[in-house]
This record gives C-alpha cells, sequence and structure tokens, in this order.
C-alpha cells in the first residue's frame, strides 16, 4: 500500500515509455529474494511493463472487439414525423 500511494503521487511527473497510453506503470518491484535451487525465478520484467509492451506491440483498433451497430428506434405510433435532423 505504500508504495501504491508513493507512485500514486508522482504519476503525473514520472516520466514513462507508455506516455500517452495512460496513467505510467508503478515504479518496479524490489528485487526478488535469492531463488532456492530448483524452483524456477520470478519473471524479471514486471507484468506492468509486459502489459505496456502489449500496448505499444497491439495495432490498435483492430484488437478491440466490433462496435455494435445502433439499435434501430421502434417505429413512432404517433403521427410525428421522424426527425432525421437529430440522427448524429
Amino acid at each position: 500500500l505504500e508504495a501504491f500511494s508513493y507512485s500514486s503521487s508522482l504519476l503525473y511527473p514520472a516520466p514513462s515509455s507508455c506516455s500517452g497510453l495512460g496513467p505510467p506503470p508503478p515504479p518496479p518491484p524490489p528485487p526478488p529474494p535469492p531463488v532456492a535451487p530448483g524452483t524456477v525465478p520470478p519473471p524479471a520484467t514486471p507484468p506492468e511493463q509486459v502489459a505496456c509492451l502489449l500496448l505499444l506491440l497491439s495495432p490498435g483498433p483492430e484488437q478491440h472487439p466490433p462496435i455494435p451497430p445502433p439499435q434501430p428506434t421502434p417505429p413512432d405510433s404517433s403521427a410525428r414525423p421522424p426527425d432525421t435532423h437529430a440522427i448524429p
């Protein structure tokens, strides 16, 4: 919690390789403790940096799900003519 509050106070002035893609990632965590022989060491790259690199490598809108088409307005039973000028 302390590291989070400290990094949140430095969100905007802190330089980041993800400038323009939202808030920069928090500072890297302290180095992990020595790993016992026979165990898999933790990844050296923090997950925030991996997500940042994925954002930088993604081609863009093609990765996002398609925007659903606007729902057709139900037929108006009143005699009011359709206001076509109000459609964006």
